[in-house]
């Protein structure tokens, strides 16, 4: 009996790894660019006040530099409110979607057997992402 359980398990296992597919070579894809502008998007700010929008979010150097509210619901946009993109730069057209902050776990017991499986593991196979202990010690 054990030996059709792992024989099952290590058939399971090849199957699901069969399926991922490898990442692309990092000489792929677009970009990096001297701006990036999200254009009318929603914004949730992650500080419990309403989502506004559209809004054009600018990116330089890594780091939100600008959010410019360029219009209201139900209302054309005013093109002399948008940021102007600059040489080098992108703009992607983001009507209908959400920009919020990443979610941070500021409460988690990341540490112990008691869990059953190493936490950390845990919750990264879960999509918990990032998650910080802020007290204790390390595992």
């Amino acid at each position: 009996m054990r030996l059709l359980t792992l024989a099952a398990l290590t058939l399971l296992a090849s199957l699901t790894h069969a399926q991922i597919v490898p990442a692309p070579e990092r000489k792929e894809g677009e970009g990096p660019y001297t701006q990036l502008i999200l254009r009318n998007v929603t914004v949730i700010n992650g500080a419990g006040a309403p989502a506004f929008g559209p809004a054009d979010v600018v990116i330089e150097g890594n780091r939100i530099t600008d959010v410019a509210i360029v219009g209201f619901p139900g209302v054309p946009v005013n093109p002399q409110k948008r940021p102007v993109l600059r040489e080098g730069g992108r703009e992607m057209d983001l009507s209908g979607h959400y920009l919020m902050p990443g979610i941070v776990d500021m409460h988690a017991h990341i540490a112990g057997k008691d869990q059953g499986v190493t936490a950390r593991c845990g919750r990264m196979c879960a999509g918990w992402s990032p998650s910080r202990k802020a007290a204790g010690t390390d595992p």
